[in-house]
């Protein structure tokens, strides 16, 4: 940091002490005060999830029946509510196979309005379904068979893209050194 943007930041910053204070002389004693900005400042707002489990304990699973597709239930340790959407027919390539989420950050896996997501089958598969958030309901996107995923024709660890909802970025095994494009409202 150049020692001439140093002064001027020491010189800006003794001016704010000076009027906090004189503020805190003027307005109350000064313990009391800087206790109630401090409150005031760290709780701005309640939490988002008043009620979610925040400790650094294990919590062991409960056992449960797998719930039916596109069913929604809660969760039986923290009390959310999901939805299943896969079960050992999901992956008409491979029946019985494993699907699973993208094992990296950087893969957008949801579309920019939640409408959309995908899931990794066994391969490389990739099936996109449809989401509606509000009745966490699942569904069949344009060109897939009733109550299955479509089958997107790009490899796995795709993207979609975070301005357009029905755009997918990724390869293909034809050309796995250049990006190509899946879009959603093609029918």
């Amino acid at each position: 940091m150049p020692s001439d943007h140093l002064a001027s930041s020491s010189k800006h910053l003794a001016a704010n002490m000076r009027w906090w204070e004189s503020f805190l002389c003027i307005s109350a004693p000064r313990g009391t005060l800087v206790l109630l900005l401090a409150v005031g400042m760290s709780a701005q707002s309640r939490p988002p999830y008043p009620n979610a489990v925040t400790d650094r304990g294990i919590h062991l699973k409960t056992p449960m029946a797998p719930p039916p597709v596109n069913s929604t239930f809660a969760d039986p340790d923290f009390g959310s509510t999901m939805v299943r959407v896969t079960d050992q027919d999901s992956d008409f390539r491979h029946p019985g196979g494993y699907l699973r989420t993208e094992a990296i950050g950087s893969s957008n896996m949801w579309s920019a309005d939640t409408s959309k997501f995908y899931v990794i089958g066994q391969g490389g598969l990739t099936l996109a379904y449809g989401f509606d958030p509000s009745t966490m309901s699942i569904s069949s996107l344009p060109n897939a068979s009733p109550g299955q995923g479509r089958l997107v024709p790009l490899r796995a660890g795709g993207s979609f893209s975070f301005t357009n909802s029905d755009l997918m970025y990724g390869t293909t095994d034809a050309n796995p050194l250049t990006i190509s494009i899946a879009g959603f409202l093609l029918a």
